[in-house]
């Protein structure tokens, strides 16, 4: 790639290691219902890929309940 920028003389921005690794970019967003069952005990969470993902943030979140969250996936971890 680098090779075809350079010989057509554009100039182009290179973004900082750093901000690569963080980047969502390229990536596809799954968008996952929050769900839970507070009669039975069971706190806010959601699911992706048949397992259950929760945060002490998404624990107090009920008024998400219902709602569908973007989740982007960290392929580099």
């Amino acid at each position: 790639m680098e090779y075809f920028i350079r010989g057509k003389q554009t100039m182009i921005t290179w973004l900082a290691e750093q901000h690569r690794r963080t980047l969502c970019l390229m990536q596809s967003a799954r968008r996952c219902p929050v769900r839970a069952y507070l009669d039975q005990g069971v706190c806010t969470r959601i699911n992706l890929h048949s397992v259950r993902y929760g945060s002490d943030v998404l624990a107090v979140s009920t008024r998400l309940i219902g709602e569908h969250l973007p989740v982007y996936l960290n392929v580099l971890a």
